[in-house]
């Protein structure tokens, strides 16, 4: 039986690199319809939500005679290179399933 590899270099989340898979018999285009498949699926399940992360803390400080009042809070930079897609693992793993459940297997 013939074995076919895929290589996917995903478009969706942060990776390390290309990832590929195996299934054996399959076609390059019997891929690209299942890849297209899966990421549309995942993508309708887990759209894309990007959120602000922390980026540190303010502290405001006030002082009464010899007393001070401080409160500290958190600071966001919601257009910062600090934020990230909050839901792209789960969105990963409906795509990697979705793979699967087609007869694909990711090498690790």
């Amino acid at each position: 039986m013939r074995k076919v590899v895929f290589l996917l270099i995903p478009l969706l989340g942060a990776c390390a690199g290309p990832e590929i898979w195996d299934k054996p018999g399959g076609s390059q285009s019997e891929f690209e319809i299942d890849r297209y498949a899966c990421d549309s699926q995942a993508l309708a399940a887990y759209p894309i939500n990007i959120q602000p992360q922390e980026t540190g803390q303010q502290i405001h400080c006030n002082s009464y005679g010899y007393s001070t009042d401080c409160t500290v809070e958190p600071t966001y930079a919601p257009t910062s290179p600090f934020t990230v897609i909050a839901n792209s693992l789960d969105r990963n793993n409906m795509f990697n399933s979705c793979m699967n459940a087609r007869g694909y297997t990711l090498r690790q």
